[in-house]
């Protein structure tokens, strides 16, 4: 299933950029998250992922989406 990007998410080499509700939901982090996992498990190496955060008030919201 594609992931629908909003058109005011910035994507870039450092991550995604967005307003936390509007363009960044925890049902689009998790479907990001789930995309990349299932890449790195097609490439068959193993890796480990590590998550981490800042302190912003969104930080939890966004982490229970990609755990």
């Amino acid at each position: 299933m594609p992931i629908l990007l909003p058109d005011d998410l910035m994507v870039s080499v450092s991550g995604f950029r967005g307003r936390v509700g509007p363009s960044l939901t925890p049902e689009l982090v998790t479907g990001l998250a789930a995309a990349y996992g299932a890449f790195l498990q097609a490439d068959g190496d193993g890796r480990l992922v590590v998550v981490g955060r800042d302190s912003r008030t969104s930080g939890p919201m966004l982490m229970r989406g990609v755990a």
